[in-house]
């Protein structure tokens, strides 16, 4: 998989495996594109319509595992009275992130399908 390092077995729960790295490398593209804090992301995803609003419970773990492997890094930044973690993406993420798009890049029928579903 692209961002795990190692192979998902297939089973009972590999969709769900799979969705969530999905959505890990949808996180990591939302970061490469501006530093943000964690409400911040989920205030983002809430807004858009057209993905289903996840709550902070699943979200804020694989923000965990995305630093945890190195993709992301946080720092403590003063906002009025609180302090927000901002996640920026590292080398390494911006390298999954490559990685992703030569994944999509390389299935033909990926790419048409991602093609014909944004028309």
């Amino acid at each position: 998989m692209i961002l795990g390092g190692k192979a998902i077995t297939y089973g009972k729960n590999f969709e769900k495996k799979v969705g969530k790295e999905k959505f890990a490398v949808f996180l990591l593209w939302m970061i490469s594109k501006k530093e943000q804090h964690g409400y911040e992301i989920i205030k983002t995803i809430e807004a858009d319509k057209g993905i289903p609003a996840l709550p902070a419970s699943k979200i804020y773990p694989i923000l965990a595992s995305l630093l945890k492997k190195g993709l992301i890094t946080q720092k403590k930044v003063k906002q009025g009275k609180r302090i927000r973690k901002v996640y920026q993406i590292t080398a390494k993420g911006k390298a999954a992130i490559r990685k992703a798009k030569e994944y999509m890049k390389s299935s033909r029928l990926m790419t048409a399908y991602a093609q014909d579903m944004i028309k």
